[in-house]
């Protein structure tokens, strides 16, 4: 939201909000106050993200994704 904020400014645009389906965290709601931004959502939700340091997959080793048929 931030580069697109940052392309609608350089363009001459005005924005007046953001929005989005589902809104995670407070990231956006920070930002939306930062630029005088209402911001509108159906939901909101928590952002229960591991940090890498803490996450119990990554401390082993196992990758986010696995692609098949290459080896």
């Amino acid at each position: 939201m931030r580069g697109t904020y940052k392309d609608l400014i350089a363009c001459g645009a005005r924005p007046v909000a953001l929005g989005a389906l589902i809104v995670f965290g407070d990231a956006a709601a920070a930002f939306a106050t930062q630029t005088g931004l209402a911001l509108e959502g159906i939901e909101r939700k928590p952002l229960d993200m591991w940090h890498p340091t803490e996450c119990p997959l990554c401390k082993a080793g196992v990758a986010v994704e696995t692609v098949s048929g290459r080896g």
